[in-house]
């Protein structure tokens, strides 16, 4: 379940087994439980994506600094006792299997206007680099 923080009250359904499998918490909105974590046999997982939050979320986009992934997977997850990460998607394009998604990338993919360069965009289409599968992206 992708929150803000976990609800003690779906830690177990009526048979008494973990309602939720994953708390999946949004790390710009801080509201992590005190460890250690105790949900009902489930876990914690990060998430991160188009929320800038306070300004001190790691942010996962081609003109950040590559240490920001590495803030959040390493260091935000462990301390946090997180035991995985959600991302929204990786291969965001615009312009489908197209030569277009890798020359002209949308920096607008979380809507609103909101420019986030490489966001959603880890793959890029195969089929313009004659391929069958999906290409590494720069991030």
């Amino acid at each position: 379940m992708t929150t803000n923080k976990p609800d003690p009250g779906l830690y177990k359904d009526d048979d008494g087994r973990s309602a939720i499998d994953h708390w999946v918490l949004l790390d710009s909105v801080q509201q992590w439980p005190a460890l250690p974590f105790s949900g009902g046999g489930s876990d914690l997982w990060s998430y991160t994506s188009c929320n800038t939050g306070f300004g001190n979320t790691p942010e996962w986009m081609v003109d950040y600094p590559p240490i920001n992934e590495r803030i959040q997977a390493g260091f935000l997850n462990w301390t946090q006792g997180a035991k995985g990460i959600l991302y929204y998607r990786a291969d965001g394009w615009t312009k489908g299997n197209t030569v277009a998604s890798w020359n002209n990338v949308d920096t607008t993919t979380c809507g609103g206007g909101l420019g986030r360069p490489g966001d959603g965009i880890f793959l890029y289409p195969p089929a313009p680099i004659a391929s069958t599968e999906s290409a590494p992206g720069s991030v």
